[in-house]
């Protein structure tokens, strides 16, 4: 045999070899297709090309049709016909829809995404001296209302299910209502209000008829100007029980429910700050299941009372968070997500949020970090996911003109971003979030003093 025929047998060998390798396709793909497995092409990752393997090579299907990124034919039976006809799917996994980024627009088309940050321009209501507002179904239409203490009043604005607001009903209270609590205290499914008179050292229990008139009340003497007031279960026994602060005395006394609305005799703790309690909150900071008391003053740090499990308090071993003095407005959260309570306050004269991280064991951390408001005298403090990325944020409003709301944005590590500044009404004093709308996302109503009245924000996703 000579060179020639030897070269000539070799090339028509390789040749033969290549015409039946099913991994090369005939690729039609944009670019360099090349055929994978059935004979999409793939060109620089956007190929299209109907690459068929060679009719000589044996395949295992009748027809193959779809994409495999396997070096070797797979068979799938997730579509069977009556001819017989496999199809085959491959390729990179599905990953789903990506989801944007905090900031990035997608307002208005009604499907909340993590990072959305959306309301409709502010709607205003008129009102005189607003105390205090919060956000619950008390009419029966199963629409989400607003109540409102304002001057000696207290009032019941009826949602639609829209956000609209109309005012539906008002009833006489004694004076300086200050901070009320809403909850159901008789047990009869209806939301019932407690407002406390600072000028008659009295709170009033307003029960519901269940359409949203409170006219019939009881009344319980208090010591010296009761002030903030809690409804919250604190015994354990599955209805709720009354904590109210006595702004006069520095006092915090606390009332247990018998399951019908009716409230025993006070017991009262004194808390060593130099101001009054102007707010109370309940949550577990021990992990205990019972929940504690946090007092904030309108001078003077933030107070804990540790709940015994039984309603009674520890009246002696208090303790007072290391923040600075002046934070009357506080919120409670899990802002880092580790399972455990922390705690965000207003610094009024400092511009910023100041935030303490719980330990689960009744402590804090030392550590505190602020954070800027953007604006001067924060007041009323909430807490709500309003970007919808499972993350607590933050809402604040301005006490001062002009109006300013902002909500600051949290990293999950328990940080927060910048606040991103909506309008409101000046002279912020109050604030409620809810659903108003019954899109599933928060709204926000604020209260504000003088004759700034209501100011409402409605989520757009």
């Amino acid at each position: 045999m000579t060179k020639l025929q030897l070269s000539v047998n070799l090339l028509l060998a390789l040749s033969l070899s290549t015409a039946c390798d099913p991994q090369n396709g005939n690729g039609n793909g944009n670019g360099n297709g090349t055929g994978n497995g059935t004979g999409n092409g793939t060109g620089n990752g956007s190929g299209d090309g109907d690459g068929d393997p060679d009719p000589g090579c044996d395949t295992d299907t009748d027809t193959d049709t779809g994409t495999d990124t396997d070096s070797t034919d797979t068979d799938t039976d997730s579509t069977d016909t009556d001819s017989e006809t496999e199809t085959e799917t491959g390729g990179l996994p599905d990953m789903g829809e990506p989801e944007p980024e905090p900031g990035l627009p997608g307002c208005g088309n009604g499907l909340p995404y993590p990072g959305d940050l959306c309301f409709l321009p502010t709607a205003e209501y008129a009102l005189s001296t607003v105390w205090d507002v919060e956000i619950a179904e008390v009419t029966g239409d199963e629409h989400v209302d607003v109540l409102v203490t304002a001057s000696n009043t207290l009032r019941v604005y009826a949602g639609d299910g829209t956000g609209a607001l109309v005012a539906v009903s008002s009833i006489a209270v004694p004076s300086v209502p200050g901070d009320f609590a809403v909850g159901d205290v008789d047990g009869d499914g209806d939301i019932d209000a407690v407002t406390p008179s600072a000028n008659t050292d009295r709170v009033r229990i307003h029960f519901n008829d269940g359409a949203g008139a409170f006219s019939t009340f009881t009344e319980y003497v208090t010591f010296n100007s009761p002030r903030g007031v809690l409804l919250a279960d604190l015994d354990l026994d599955g209805d709720l029980d009354l904590a109210h602060g006595d702004s006069g005395d520095r006092k915090v006394s606390v009332r247990l429910n018998n399951g019908a609305g009716v409230f025993g005799a006070q017991t009262a703790y004194d808390i060593e700050s130099s101001g009054g309690p102007t707010n109370i909150f309940a949550a577990d900071i021990n992990d205990d299941g019972a929940p504690e008391l946090i007092v904030g003053a309108s001078s003077g740090v933030p107070t804990i009372l540790y709940n015994f499990g039984n309603g009674e308090f520890d009246g002696v071993n208090e303790q007072y968070l290391p923040m600075s003095a002046n934070l009357p407005f506080v919120a409670i959260d899990d802002f880092d997500l580790d399972g455990h309570v922390d705690l965000a306050a207003a610094r009024y004269t400092a511009s910023s949020i100041r935030v303490a991280y719980g330990t689960g064991q009744g402590m804090f951390h030392p550590m505190l970090l602020d954070f800027p408001t953007s604006f001067t005298n924060p007041t009323p403090l909430v807490t709500a996911d309003f970007d919808a990325d499972g993350i607590p944020d933050l809402a604040t409003a301005r006490d001062g003109s002009p109006g300013n709301l902002g909500i600051l944005i949290g990293d999950g590590w328990g940080g927060f971003y910048d606040a991103v500044l909506f309008h409101a009404k000046p002279n912020a004093i109050a604030m409620a979030v809810g659903d108003l709308n019954a899109d599933g996302e928060p709204d926000l109503v604020v209260g504000s003093d003088g004759s700034n009245g209501l100011s409402v924000l409605i989520s757009n996703p």
